[in-house]
């Protein structure tokens, strides 16, 4: 019995279990801290992440402060991670349309954030602050009392370059107030063709800024240029008609109009590689140049609305039509497009012969929504699809063969699509278009399709036109540019950036 009371065998697990419950309590209080102190890096890393999307909208155009609220709210609403507590993520944009600097999401004119935006023009930096969360504890409200609820706030601007690369500007000095491309989806635009309307330049491509640079990089698929920053104004340049033609229509797999020749923008052909679809109205001949098919598309003159689901081919029997222009566009369709537009006469309204073209290479195939479906998005869908095969080596006529893969030099490999480009579009400055190496103020760079090549005298274009040496190229605008639309040959670029 004496033994049994000197024994301390046992003696280490009293202790333990006396222990215990100090033990639970630190693990419990270490657990829930570091469930707050994730929460706190989750709501901060939220916060930073919508001031960063937000701040990519403050272009300085027309709904900015609205785009970035709603940019804004997106992230936050997406963001799953922000579940694990006792008030909702979302960021209420009930009221943030207003550049101010009242709510959740709000904007201001400085990056120390102290003088209040008033407008989308002066809106260029953009501070989100999260609501207040309060954390549900696994285990103990110990850490709750010591810490409070959790917020977050965080202020991102935007910076941006241009980088020679698009080169192409476009003025119109009727562009409307605030111009906002995406309202114009859609729409052809002759460049710089009407009289007394809109004119076309070149921008200046550093370092060199000369006028032969300027052409070898629009005309160039993979152009390696310099960049600067966009707090000043790009210049203007003069160009030609005819170089601006050449230069694009490497886009379309033609060099100056025939397979092989020398005068060209590019010495080497491959630096110049066209789309992967260069559907066009041209067929190339038995000398290997490029012509009109002897049947060309020719619309009827206007009877009545426009109506997607009627063809408009004066007699049917066009050989070789491909995308074409809108309908106002043409002389033989006597109508003008300023009658429809609100803008002057180079803009077209967006009716284009949809029927005819789906009819003629998509019969059996056209899409349900063919009625609405713009020139880029039906190129997209042919692509898309894989039937540029189908279209493709097929008989333009009397006068050659049209191609819609490219017949010179293989297709580019670069990311962005040739046929697609960003351009300064610009009202001009003191209502007057920009003459040669005047700074020119871009109103808003706008994402263009080009729907067709220049080419010596198409013809049938509505009366105003100047044809000079060679035919006009014909863009449709797909939209405002977005950042990294267009890969490499994306003229803005901008990266938000933290003010803290």
């Amino acid at each position: 019995m004496a033994r049994f009371w000197h024994s301390e065998a046992g003696a280490v697990a009293a202790s333990y279990a006396l222990a215990l419950p100090a033990l639970i309590g630190t693990a419990a209080i270490g657990f829930d801290y570091a469930r707050l102190a994730s929460m706190d890096t989750e709501l901060q890393n939220a916060a930073d992440q919508a001031a960063l999307a937000a701040a990519t909208q403050l272009d300085g155009g027309s709904g900015a402060c609205a785009r970035a609220a709603s940019a804004a709210s997106l992230y936050v609403a997406n963001e799953t991670l922000m579940s694990n507590d006792g008030k909702g993520s979302a960021v209420s944009v009930a009221n943030e349309s207003a550049c101010d600097a009242v709510g959740t999401v709000r904007f201001w004119q400085n990056e120390a954030a102290s003088l209040a935006a008033t407008s989308d023009a002066n809106a260029k930096f953009v501070e989100v602050a999260l609501e207040e969360r309060t954390a549900n504890y696994a285990l103990t409200p110990i850490v709750g009392a010591f810490s409070g609820d959790v917020a977050a706030a965080a202020v991102a601007g935007i910076s941006g370059a241009i980088c020679g690369t698009a080169v192409l500007s476009y003025c119109n000095e009727s562009l409307p107030a605030n111009f906002d491309a995406d309202a114009y989806k859609g729409r052809g635009i002759l460049i710089g063709t009407m009289s007394g309307s809109g004119t076309w330049g070149y921008l200046q491509v550093p370092p060199s800024g000369k006028k032969e640079d300027t052409e070898l990089v629009l005309a160039q698929d993979r152009p390696v240029v310099d960049c600067r920053a966009t707090a000043t104004d790009p210049v203007a340049l003069p160009g030609s008609p005819s170089d601006l033609v050449r230069a694009i229509n490497t886009r379309f797999d033609i060099f100056d109009n025939k397979i092989a020749n020398k005068n060209q923008p590019c010495e080497n052909l491959a630096d110049c590689a066209p789309a992967r679809n260069v559907i066009k109205d041209l067929v190339q001949g038995k000398k290997d140049d490029w012509v009109l098919p002897k049947d060309q598309f020719s619309p009827g003159a206007r009877s009545g609305a426009y109506n997607a689901a009627i063809k408009y081919d004066s007699d049917g029997k066009n050989d070789s039509m491909g995308l074409p222009r809108d309908l106002c566009h043409y002389g033989s369709y006597n109508y003008a497009c300023s009658n429809t537009s609100g803008l002057p006469a180079d803009f077209g309204d967006g009716n284009w012969a949809r029927a005819d073209y789906f009819d003629k290479y998509h019969k059996s195939r056209t899409p349900t929504n063919a009625g609405s479906m713009t020139r880029y998005e039906t190129y997209n869908w042919e692509i898309a699809n894989a039937y540029l095969p189908s279209l493709n080596g097929i008989s333009g006529g009397a006068n050659g063969t049209q191609y819609s893969l490219p017949v010179t030099v293989a297709a580019s490999s670069a990311a962005f699509d040739r046929r697609v480009l960003s351009v300064a579009f610009t009202k001009g400055t003191g209502g007057k278009c920009p003459g040669a190496n005047d700074p020119l103020k871009v109103e808003q760079w706008v994402d263009v399709f080009f729907v067709q090549p220049g080419v010596s005298k198409r013809g049938n274009y509505p009366s105003g036109v100047n044809e000079n040496n060679s035919d006009p190229i014909y863009m449709e605008i797909i939209g405002r540019s977005g950042s990294g639309s267009t890969g490499p040959q994306f003229t803005r670029r901008e990266t938000p950036y933290l003010v803290r």
